[in-house]
């Protein structure tokens, strides 16, 4: 099951639960990245003057972007959303937008978050209109646990304390 994790989204456990094998950690390095997430996404919305926080050293390293292919990446930004999630989540916050359309373009299923206000609060419209599960970090971390025990029947929760 693909995961995404924006920048506040990580805990302990995601690696856990990816060392296992039931889960796959996402990330496009917008801003900061986590380290413990080894494997990026589809960059969504890049323009000559961003600043692409990757160093051609993250790019070798990264699990994602070793594999990918120049078709697999014009497939994605063709399949990209981000004007659609811009508008629901605010033209001022960009980087949200960016790290939902990754999400989606990357094939994750669910999103991890600690921004309760831009993204969280939007759960239901992100699931009814793009089909992304989203899960604040903190509030709904067994939410998260119970979705991923529902959608992947060899899964062990890791940890239902939170």
């Amino acid at each position: 099951m693909n995961v995404y994790c924006d920048t506040g989204g990580f805990r302990k456990e995601l690696r856990e639960m990816e060392l296992d094998g039931i889960i796959k950690l996402h990330q496009v390095k917008y801003e900061n990245r986590n380290a413990r997430i080894q494997t990026g996404g589809f960059p969504s919305n890049l323009t000559y003057d961003d600043a692409f926080h990757y160093t051609y050293n993250d790019l070798k390293k990264d699990k994602f972007f070793s594999s990918v292919t120049g078709d697999e990446m014009r497939a994605a930004m063709a399949r990209s959303r981000y004007s659609e999630l811009l508008e629901l989540v605010g033209p001022a916050n960009k980087q949200d937008a960016r790290h939902l359309d990754s999400a989606i373009t990357t094939g994750c299923i669910a999103f991890l978050t600690s921004d309760w206000d831009d993204i969280a609060s939007k759960k239901e419209t992100l699931l009814a209109s793009f089909g992304l599960h989203v899960f604040h970090v903190t509030h709904d971390w067994q939410a998260f646990l119970s979705f991923v025990e529902n959608n992947n029947p060899h899964a062990v929760s890791q940890n239902k304390n939170a």
